[in-house]
């Protein structure tokens, strides 16, 4: 794994900070923002998923920019495992805000095992609030096809290490993942929808939430909410 660090601080830990407990975390997108009663929640595992072009990636870094507003003490990580990590188009988003951008910590892997380390070394990153890992099916599904059922093992231990660092350190955890077409059933509510997040129906089970997106402006998005855990969020 090759990490690259952008920013170097010390600050309280995200769990020690009583106003970050159990917020919810604003994009700036508002019909995104409405349709989740306010934003992706803490202590939560929430998943993005849709095609290419979407605006996945740029949603989770509208949120990073809207955290770290809403939160000056607050740090982020983001777990690249595609290498399209874009500074200029954070920088862009964040109006060239350097001290914002200092307070978020860059880690770049592209295999399961890296991806493995990047989150093992969640809890020395002091006031961590949000980790975005963009994507989570690169990593995971790539592993998959070639050992399937130790894949499938590996993948169901990861998501509960996960869950576990996210609830005690009451992280706000976003999960990129991409889509497949859907050969029969699908949890969309729209009949013309033939999408359904990738990595498998086991996979339904690792995260909180999911946010189905197919298109994102400041003020207009085509996206759903097909699995809310949340009972404020429940369908």
């Amino acid at each position: 794994m090759r990490s690259e660090e952008v920013a170097t601080a010390t600050f309280t830990r995200a769990d020690q900070i009583e106003e970050l407990q159990q917020q919810r975390f604003a994009t700036g997108v508002v019909p995104i923002d409405d349709l989740l009663e306010g934003g992706f929640a803490s202590s939560c595992i929430s998943e993005i998923a849709g095609p290419t072009g979407s605006g996945k990636t740029l949603l989770a870094y509208k949120l990073l920019v809207s955290a770290l507003n809403a939160f000056p003490d607050a740090s982020a990580l983001y777990i690249d495992t595609m290498g399209a990590f874009s500074p200029k188009r954070l920088s862009t988003l964040a109006s060239g805000d350097v001290a914002l951008l200092e307070r978020v910590k860059l880690s770049r892997t592209f295999d399961v095992y890296g991806l493995i380390e990047a989150v093992d070394e969640i809890r020395s990153i002091p006031n961590l609030a949000v980790v975005v890992i963009d994507t989570i099916s690169n990593p995971l599904g790539i592993f998959m096809s070639k050992e399937q059922s130790l894949g499938h093992a590996l993948m169901m231990s990861f998501s509960r290490s996960l869950s576990t660092l996210t609830r005690e350190l009451n992280l706000c955890t976003i999960l990129i993942n991409v889509t497949v077409k859907s050969k029969g059933f699908t949890d969309s509510a729209f009949a013309d929808c033939t999408l359904k997040p990738a990595l498998g129906p086991s996979w339904t089970f690792c995260t909180d939430l999911c946010l189905l997106l197919r298109g994102i402006s400041v003020n207009f998005a085509i996206a759903e909410l097909i699995r809310a855990r949340d009972q404020e969020l429940a369908i």
